[in-house]
């Protein structure tokens, strides 16, 4: 039957049955696994799934029956390793050997494996090592594994014999005391100490005094370290091929003469993840089991899926538990995302002893995605198989829809009381329209919208004093009666931290469906912190949960009085500035930050002037078809902007490029041959080309030309009809920009380096092919290598900013992970060592966000230079560098692009992950060496000063993928681009 194999490899692992069959066949023909004694009714087993040379077949498939032939459609030899193998599973055990040519299997309930004969007189079949306690018989896989309960005292070592005749007799090797007092069911008050690595230490509150305590699932038990009442649990020991199932765990304690023998409850409701598969959640110490499941059904199964009517018994965080009408053998919950072919399986186990009742364990499911700050939503399906079919059912509802509580909305459910930011996801089983059960997560403010369908708008603003604005609020609702109504609060916008200031609120109506409202938002130095404010309600809902509500529109009244004249808005206070604007989705929100030199009247008086003066003169200013140019705040140029300027300026490419720049900017002698087309930032001609460009053309988007907290302004609002080429300030990809995104409406034109980011931009931006340029970038034009410019080695380093350190104090900002971190690395003794030995300094640069931090590094200057933005020409700095440690930033790719060796020093990836994710795989897709501390980064750079600052070839092979060009002739391949696509640009 098909090809020959002849050598097939055949194991047990995570609660599969693996049939390996090398590279030696074609893999699109599936193996078939036939299961029989002596060629009578032959069972076939297709494979579940199968991944590289390997075909998976569920153990829970495998039928029950002992010394069963096994064959696979297209073998001659088998292997097994030292000749047999075994899994140990809940339900039963199941064994593989081989006798002369023939594969055998056994598969035995662990029903029939638990009553024991008191006599052994008749043939064995099979020896297991196994440890015989009060309640429960252990098995193991090896005797090893059985050595480690040597000094456990709850039961008796020994090895479970299993007959031929179908008896079990049980040989002791170790016999333990007896008990004079057996105590079951009891549930120890417990409360966790610490939670990570594998280990968990908590305390027991009851008055007992403990001498030995073990964790029981599955087939492990865990002794504890025991100090007084403090019992600490290694989970490492667990095996990492052991299967591992679903199950709550049991505890037993030995105190005195007495064995207890119940559950962990824990005070603290708060999620607690061991290990992968360990975790406490809902008060208890669970076990999640490797999820390793049977072959799903086709979509198309599931689109087809038939009701099956179930009550939700209870739902909290990480556990769902429902009630069926008939018992169930194996079932799974799935979760299918809405609108994707996109599954999660949970299995299922009988809860509290009954039957009628299933109970799944979402717990690292909702931890997981709790981390990712965007809304989602899952329908559910219930998946129960047996040997005859699988079905699958989509879950409604027993009660009419018209009985269930509110809307079919239950409680909001979350990780941790305590909120971090705005942003906290929450999640929440509803009934949709067709009594169809569904998951839905995002932040408590979108869900309780949704769910109540509130629309909230701003109706009213005006200035109340010097230094205050009064806000009119109206809130429409379904069953606004449902929820209680407290204050309007201005919160910092922060995914990190969660800063409010209370407004004083008046309540001046309230119907079951309407609440109209006044909030007076003061201008407090002492309270704001840069930079962004939303406003919200707090409330309460009717399950009592504390709830924030976005007050989420401006009425056109509102957006049009701002508009009229933005500047008349502004409050300035000891050299700081509020504001009110309207946001991208219409909100109304506010910005605070200090007063910026340009921020004074008479420019805001020539920005008036300007726009008349382009108004009357509109024609003759089209005519001349003005592209304007700039860096980051119109402080830079030395980046792609000001390369590809230059190079338009050079050779004569267009005569009405403009380049914008503050006159006390460092870099402004860069542009000193080129005058002519200098605009200098916030002059008059400044403004009447800003009124009149045809075009923007830049490494940062537009508002850096202007003013980054300044867009409903008579020219903010022109601004946002022009279009942009974006040259981009580096390469994307180890970051995600939701900022770029198309639908965002920023970008136009974006010019990328190489085919692996124009996939990107189309696929993650969403950006039409056409939309998007392979180029190389400008600044690449210029690049060499300089390293022999300089008489030492230079090792670049430069931190990312993370935004969630805006408006920090410095003594904020001192106790952060990032600072400790880059302090501790800079001062270390031992980095100062190996830079001496070998003639090395580092070049240490700071993002132009830490300006107000960089007096806080303390660096040793005699191996130290610190610079912060401007100091130097960052781009040759790269150049000479031989070697770059940065953690998250687009530079790294400039070192890279020149074939020097670069170092991921990434300390808080999780953290950094969770809050602006990424585009690219951490784990498998990054160009250079990762480091997560002090330690081991100081270990790479001792490693390439010792290899003369070489690439890894590892990261050689990658160089291919990411660099379409590698020439000098990027700014030219930039150019054609825009001159090819004039008509979509409008020029």
């Amino acid at each position: 039957m098909g090809s020959t194999v002849f050598v097939t490899k055949i194991f047990f692992q995570h609660g599969w049955l693996i049939v390996d069959i090398g590279n030696t066949v074609d893999m699109d023909n599936e193996i078939i696994l036939l299961v029989h004694q002596t060629n009578q009714d032959i069972k076939k087993i297709r494979p579940s799934k199968m991944i590289d040379s390997c075909f998976f077949y569920s153990v829970n498939q495998l039928p029950i029956g002992e010394k069963q032939i096994v064959e696979l459609t297209n073998e001659n030899h088998i292997q097994i390793e030292h000749g047999k193998d075994s899994i140990i599973l809940s339900g039963n055990v199941t064994f593989i050997e081989k006798e002369n040519s023939s594969i055998y299997l056994t598969k035995i309930s662990r029903a029939d494996l638990s009553l024991l004969a008191s006599e052994h007189d008749t043939q064995e079949r099979f020896r297991m090592p196994a440890f015989k306690m009060d309640d429960q018989i252990i098995l193991f896989d090896n005797v090893e594994r059985l050595k480690v309960q040597q000094q456990n005292d709850f039961g008796q070592v020994g090895i479970l014999v299993h007959n031929i005749d179908g008896s079990n007799y049980f040989e002791t090797n170790k016999v333990v005391h007896t008990f004079g007092k057996l105590m079951t069911q009891r549930s120890f008050q417990s409360e966790v100490i610490s939670a990570r690595d594998n280990r968990l230490s908590i305390l027991i509150n009851d008055p007992i005094k403990i001498d030995q305590a073990g964790i029981i699932f599955n087939d492990t038990i865990i002794l504890a370290q025991v100090q007084e009442n403090v019992l600490t649990f290694d989970f490492g020991v667990v095996h990492r091929n052991q299967y591992i199932e679903q199950s709550v765990c049991r505890i037993k304690l030995i105190s005195g003469n007495t064995l207890m023998t119940g559950q962990l409850r824990f005070r603290d409701s708060d999620f607690h993840a061991i290990n992968d598969f360990v975790v406490v959640s809902n008060n208890r110490l669970q076990i999640l089991g490797n999820l390793f499941f049977n072959r799903l059904p086709g979509t198309s199964t599931f689109d087809q899926a038939l009701p099956i009517k179930l009550d939700v018994i209870q739902s909290d965080f990480g556990g769902l538990k429902l009630g069926i009408n008939r018992k169930i053998g194996q079932a799974l919950l799935v979760l299918k995302r809405h609108g994707r072919n996109i599954y999660t399986r949970f299995a299922g186990s009988i809860a509290d002893g009954n039957p009628l009742a299933l109970h799944f364990n979402l717990s690292l499911f909702m931890h997981h995605h709790a981390s990712i700050l965007s809304g989602r939503r899952w329908d559910a399906f219930l998946v129960t198989f047996d040997e005859a079919s699988v079905q699958v059912n989509r879950i409604i509802s027993s009660k009419p829809i018209y009985q269930q509580n509110y809307l079919n909305y239950g409680p909001l459910l979350e990780k941790s009381s305590n909120r971090i930011s705005t942003y906290d996801q929450k999640f929440e089983y509803y009934f949709n329209h067709n009594n169809e059960l569904s998951l839905v997560k995002n932040s408590d403010s979108k869900l309780l919208i949704e769910r109540f369908d509130v629309k909230s708008d701003v109706v009213g603003i005006k200035r109340k004093g010097s230094l205050t604005y009064q806000l009119t609020i109206k809130i429409s609702g379904a069953s606004l009666n449902k929820i209680t109504c407290h204050q309007v609060i201005a919160v910092n916008r922060n995914k990190h931290t969660y800063v409010k200031i209370n407004l004083p609120t008046q309540l001046n109506s309230k119907s079951d469906h309407f609440w109209k409202m006044t909030a007076d938002l003061k201008m407090s130095v002492e309270q704001l912190i840069p930079f962004y404010w939303d406003l919200y309600v707090e409330v309460t809902d009717e399950f009592g949960n504390h709830s924030l509500l976005q007050i989420q529109n401006a009425s056109k009244s509102v957006r049009q009085s701002l508009r009229k004249n933005v500047f008349k808005w502004q409050i300035k206070n000891q050299g700081q500035l509020l504001a009110p604007y309207i946001t991208v989705n219409n909100n109304l929100a506010f910005v605070y930050h200090p007063v910026q030199d340009f921020e004074t009247s008479f420019n805001y008086l020539k920005e008036n002037i300007a726009r008349v003066v382009e108004k009357l003169f509109r024609k003759q200013l089209k005519k001349k078809h003005i592209w304007i140019s700039y860096e980051k705040n119109a402080m830079g140029a030395h980046d792609n902007a000001f390369t590809f300027f230059e190079y338009i300026y050079k050779n004569s490419k267009h005569d009405q490029f403009y380049y914008v720049i503050r006159p006390d900017s460092p870099e402004s002698k860069n542009l000193s041959n080129m005058n002519d087309r200098v605009l200098k930032f916030m002059s008059f001609k400044y403004f009447v080309y800003m009124f009149a460009a045809e075009l923007f053309i830049s490494s940062d988007t537009k508002y850096h030309s202007y003013n980054l907290h300044q867009r409903d302004s008579h020219l903010g609002r022109r601004m946002s009809r022009v279009k942009e080429v974006y040259l981009q300030h580096g390469v994307n990809g180890l970051k995600q920009v939701p900022a770029f995104h198309k639908k965002r409406g920023l970008l136009d034109f974006i010019i990328v380096p190489d085919e692996y980011e124009k996939n990107m931009v189309v696929k993650q931006w969403g950006y039409d092919a056409k939309q998007v340029a392979v180029t190389g970038l400008a600044r690449w034009d210029k690049y060499t290598d300089l390293t022999k410019t300089i008489s030492f080695h230079q090792i670049f380093v430069m931190p990312t900013w993370r935004k969630w350190m805006d408006g920090m104090s410095p003594e904020e900002f001192m106790s952060t992970p990032f600072y400790q971190q880059y302090q501790a690395f800079l001062s270390s003794p031992r980095l100062k060592e190996i830079l001496s030995k070998n003639n090395t300094r580092i070049a240490f640069f700071l993002h132009p966000y830490f300006k107000d931090y960089v007096h806080l590094f303390h660096v040793d200057d005699s191996v130290i230079d610190q610079y912060g933005y401007l100091d130097v020409n960052m781009g040759e700095e790269i150049q000479k560098s031989s070697m770059m440690i940065s953690d998250y930033s687009s530079v790294l790719w400039d070192m890279y692009y020149l074939k020097k060796p670069v170092v991921f020093y990434q300390f808080d990836r999780d953290d950094y992950l969770a809050n602006e994710k990424s585009y690219m795989d951490y784990d498998t897709e990054l160009f250079g060496d990762v480091t997560f501390d002090v330690d081991s980064t100081i270990d790479a750079i001792a490693y390439y000063i010792d290899n003369q600052f070489t690439e890894k070839a590892e990261y050689v092979k990658l160089r291919q993928k990411y660099f379409t060009y590698v020439d000098h002739h990027n700014s030219k391949r930039i150019y054609d681009a825009i001159r090819d696509n004039k008509r979509h640009l409008g020029i």
